[in-house]
């Protein structure tokens, strides 16, 4: 008669193979990180190389941003027809799109200018140490697009009633004047601070900072309004139309009780065509609402958040427009993310 095994015994062999699994597992875990990390390590190596020669052969970078499929005369030099894929990681998986700033996300980033490509991966993605990871320190650089005007690469121009937006040969973006002309860019991040630097060229009307929209102007405005004597946080519907019934948010002028400019000073139409930096910083309530600081030349001129709805569009866009006869000149945009 054959004996079948104790209790004790089954006990002593699950403890063994669980003994060998806490061993072999984490190593072979970070056989498998090693190799992603090596993967990661010669596509970029290949990249550079390709990037190089490029370069040798037409005297400028390629253009590689949003050209994954197609990548043109860059097959010349580089021996696959589209870019390769950063590997699945825990929270996202392989991609090769190519970003120009940093989110994280997988994919490539590409800084054309200088020819310089990334894996777009923050520290610790594959190893789950931030000592070893194949891109050490390079998480701390903020995701960030600038937009200063070189070109109108990812700008959406919009024709008001007779205004419109334009870039000039010195790189710089400015309203012809008109009525309701429009600009705008994309904005990925749900939390962030908008940065510009503009000018209003005379004293005919006005112009706005688009906070959060969609692609038509439907969404919050921080209105530069001379007409108003004020600046003024104005809720509007597609293409700039005023929503009576939503709040008004006077943040300085008309006697609203904050002393950052006296609209009685002698100076207050010349303070009008200065130019100025502006800051609006935006951050998630995490109830459907925003909070919205503003700041003008290093000054914050809302003593308490404003409070907003959260942007119902899939794509939340900045950008500028402008009404009356207003010119006006922006010198640069920049979002950060929060």
């Amino acid at each position: 008669m054959k004996k079948g095994f104790t209790i004790i015994e089954l006990m002593i062999v699950i403890s063994i193979i669980s003994l060998i699994s806490a061993i072999v597992i984490p190593k072979y875990s970070n056989i498998t990180s090693e190799a992603k990390i090596a993967n990661v390590q010669a596509n970029l190596s290949n990249l550079n190389t390709a990037i190089s020669l490029y370069k040798l052969k037409n005297e400028s970078y390629p253009d590689l941003v949003g050209n994954e499929d197609d990548l043109g005369d860059f097959t010349d030099v580089y021996s696959k027809s589209k870019m390769p894929d950063t590997p699945n990681y825990s929270g996202g998986s392989k991609s090769n799109t190519i970003y120009s700033s940093r989110s994280n996300t997988g994919g490539w980033i590409y800084i054309e200018s200088d020819g310089v490509i990334y894996a777009n991966l923050e520290d610790g993605t594959y190893s789950g140490d931030t000592d070893t990871e194949i891109w050490s320190g390079e998480s701390e650089t903020s995701n960030s697009i600038l937009y200063d005007f070189d070109d109108d690469d990812g700008l959406i121009f919009k024709l008001g009633s007779t205004g419109t937006w334009a870039i000039s040969e010195d790189g710089t973006l400015y309203s012809t004047g008109g009525w309701n002309g429009y600009v705008f860019m994309e904005n990925p991040y749900s939390e962030y601070t908008i940065e510009t630097t503009t000018t209003l060229l005379g004293l005919d009307n006005g112009y706005g900072l688009f906070i959060q929209s969609d692609e038509d102007g439907s969404g919050y405005v921080l209105q530069f309004d001379y007409g108003l004597n004020a600046i003024v946080i104005k809720e509007r519907d597609s293409y700039g139309n005023e929503i009576s019934s939503s709040t008004q948010y006077i943040l300085n002028g008309n006697d609203d009780g904050n002393e950052y400019m006296d609209v009685n000073d002698e100076d207050y139409d010349g303070w009008w065509t200065d130019e100025h930096d502006i800051s609006v910083s935006v951050t998630s309530n995490g109830d459907g609402t925003n909070s919205v600081a503003v700041s003008i030349d290093d000054e914050e001129i809302t003593d308490e958040d404003i409070i907003i709805d959260e942007g119902t569009s899939d794509t939340n866009y900045t950008g500028f427009r402008s009404w009356g006869e207003a010119d006006v000149e922006v010198e640069s945009l920049s979002i950060t993310e929060i």
